[in-house]
């Protein structure tokens, strides 16, 4: 058993802020003894200590390495811990390295983090293999099947582009670039540099979006 003060868990959660809000059962209050201690469901011990950890000592960096912050971001996303979940989201975004796009699509499907579904999607279609057996069994059926057909609308439609083909490492937003020297004023030094997606970029985002839409999945 766990003990911990009931007005952390309120002051941080919309799920146990309600749970407490209750009026009492017939066996009392629940919480308040051993007999009637919190039962939570499917959670483990390294998720609860990283929870706990989080509580009371804060979401520093400090000794918290990726699995810790995922079963943070885990137990978080369960129990309505919105700026805890908010911290390991990030957390396991920027983790370097990074990993790899059928995790993060996995992870995404599970923890409502729409945000990193398209980029990983579009990273699995431009990298040159294809999906393994192990990566498409964690996908599912569906998606494997729509994302191998938009690799192939993407290789069919970049060969017809009037462009060289780059790997898809080079597939990301381009850094600005001058396009006027001007004479050097504000209005000038503002116009100077103008950013945006390769046209390649451009191209598999949308191929990508519209196969995920025909498919009914989350983009």
């Amino acid at each position: 058993l766990y003990r911990v003060h009931r007005h952390i868990l309120e002051m941080n959660s919309e799920f146990f802020r309600g749970m407490f809000s209750c009026g009492p059962g017939d066996e009392g209050e629940e919480g308040k003894t051993d007999d009637t201690a919190v039962f939570l469901p499917d959670v483990t011990p390294r998720e609860l200590d990283n929870l706990l950890s989080a509580l009371y000592d804060g979401m520093h960096e400090g000794g918290r390495g990726l699995d810790d912050w995922k079963a943070l971001l885990s137990i978080s996303s369960r129990f309505v811990f919105d700026k805890i979940r908010e911290r390991a989201i990030d957390a396991v975004r920027t983790h370097v390295p990074p990993l790899d796009p059928v995790e993060r699509i996995c992870l995404a499907a599970k923890h409502d983090i729409p945000e990193w579904l398209s980029p990983a999607y579009t990273e699995l279609c431009m990298r040159d293999d294809p999906l393994s057996d192990a990566e498409s069994d964690k996908l599912g059926s569906i998606t494997a099947a729509c994302l191998a057909r938009a690799r192939e609308q993407i290789s069919r439609t970049l060969k017809r582009q009037p462009m060289p083909w780059r790997p898809a490492s080079t597939l990301r937003w381009t850094p600005a670039r001058r396009v006027s020297t001007g004479c050097g004023c504000k209005a000038c030094r503002e116009k100077h540099y103008s950013s945006g997606p390769s046209e390649e970029a451009a191209i598999v985002s949308d191929i990508v979006r519209t196969a995920m839409s025909e498919s009914r999945l989350q983009v």
